[in-house]
């Protein structure tokens, strides 16, 4: 049984960002320019997997598990996203 991407998307974004959030409650202030090269980087993997699943999924199941990679990796791009906007945001005030 598998998940919709857009729920394995959304599951993921909810993941990271509790994760953030609980550390930001203890006091931990977020690595910005880390998120940001964190984001680059999970941009080129997504890249990557969306040109190289194509070529290289040959069953139905490797196919499934692409997709499946490539969903949390936008989950977890959007929830980096979520502060590194909210910070520059605050940076313009």
């Amino acid at each position: 049984m598998t998940m919709e991407y857009a729920e394995i998307k959304q599951q993921r974004f909810e993941e990271v960002k509790r994760g953030i959030d609980e550390k930001m409650a203890q006091g931990f202030l977020p690595n910005i320019k880390a998120m940001e090269k964190k984001v680059l980087s999970m941009k080129r993997r997504v890249k990557i997997l969306y040109n190289g699943g194509a070529l290289f999924a040959d069953t139905l199941e490797k196919v499934e598990q692409t997709n499946t990679n490539i969903a949390r990796l936008e989950g977890e791009i959007a929830a980096y996203k979520v502060y590194i906007d909210i910070y520059y945001s605050n940076l313009k005030k």
